[in-house]
């Protein structure tokens, strides 16, 4: 059922907002494994993971070999919380470019209350902070749902398809 929301959530903002025309044009492009989530996923079900669009868990590989990330975006590198400002504020944003992937980090407690919590948006390709924001939210929308403040860039930002 998740699947069916997230794809009638790109529906609607195909349909309701034409100068979102690039924004649609990436989602409609990506693989099933070309946009990920990695952080709490509800409340009921605490714990820092990599989730795929449709909703499921994304299993631990045995080895970072066996994994379609790049080392640094696996289980075992700075997606917990590295990419994070330092010393940062709920919601505060940095944006980076790894290896072919855009990755949206920040502070969370949405899910998790305990110190250190944090959401990552893993998308393929290079994408601008407002674009990440945009196609992780058609296809994290129960994610963002649960986001009661701002999520502002708090770094510099990337050039969309820049080298």
């Amino acid at each position: 059922m998740k699947t069916f929301s997230n794809y009638i959530t790109v529906l609607i903002l195909l349909t309701s907002n034409l100068a979102m025309g690039s924004v649609c044009s990436a989602v409609a492009s990506l693989g099933k494994n070309d946009a990920l989530y990695f952080g709490v996923e509800s409340k009921s079900n605490v714990g820092h993971y990599y989730f795929y669009r449709d909703g499921r868990r994304m299993l631990e590989p045995n080895n970072i070999k066996d994994s379609f990330l790049p080392e640094s975006l696996g289980y075992y590198g700075l997606i917990d919380g590295g990419f994070c400002l330092k010393k940062g504020v709920q919601g505060h944003a940095l944006i980076h470019f790894i290896e072919g992937w855009t990755v949206l980090s920040f502070w969370d407690s949405s899910g998790d209350s305990r110190p250190g919590s944090n959401s990552n948006f893993v998308i393929k390709g290079r994408h601008s902070f407002n674009e990440m924001v945009e196609i992780s939210k058609a296809l994290f929308p129960t994610i963002w749902q649960r986001f009661t403040f701002e999520v502002s860039l708090s770094g510099p930002d990337l050039t969309s398809n820049s080298p």
